[in-house]
């Protein structure tokens, strides 16, 4: 798969709206889910504003979220560790607007470690370098971990969105 870039580096930016394309990760990670482990499946809801728009390559933004969504959904359906984990196995997603940008958070109620955390991220930080955002991870007090990845928001200019394929 190869994704347009600017001659700088940057990955080629377009307006598109986040929700329908989270929601179509989330479908598809729903599907992988082995009819066995079916019943240790992690809870996934998703509170992502209708109309939080970001101006970025959207394939690109598809394999970062894309990325940290099945992670979180895998760590979130493993084992569970009665002193580090709440009984319950969800992944919560959801988005924030900030000054510049959105905000989107991807929480689990996983017994993940810290080098867990830090190999599972790196490939989705760079790449979110890359989109000119950023990606900050936490260590839950009630257990899993929370990613959040901030990307620029749309541009006031940017004319008709359009929902990512």
């Amino acid at each position: 798969m190869s994704f347009a870039s600017e001659p700088n580096g940057q990955a080629s930016a377009e307006s598109f709206l986040l929700r329908p394309m989270i929601e179509e990760i989330v479908n598809l990670t729903a599907t992988t889910i082995p009819e066995h482990a079916a019943a240790d499946a992690p809870l996934i809801l998703v509170d992502v504003d209708r109309g939080h728009a970001v101006d970025a390559d959207a394939g690109l933004v598809r394999r970062v979220l894309g990325m940290l969504i099945r992670d979180a959904v895998a760590a979130a359906a493993g084992p569970l560790d009665a002193s580090d984990v709440p009984t319950i196995r969800e992944v919560l997603i959801t988005s924030v607007q900030t000054g510049d940008s959105i905000e989107i958070e991807i929480a689990d109620s996983s017994a993940t470690s810290g080098d867990t955390i830090a190999m599972a991220t790196a490939a989705a930080e760079s790449m979110a370098e890359r989109l000119g955002g950023t990606l900050r991870v936490y260590r839950c007090p009630e257990g899993g971990k929370a990613v959040t990845v901030s990307l620029p928001k749309r541009r006031a200019a940017a004319g008709r969105l359009r929902r990512a394929a």
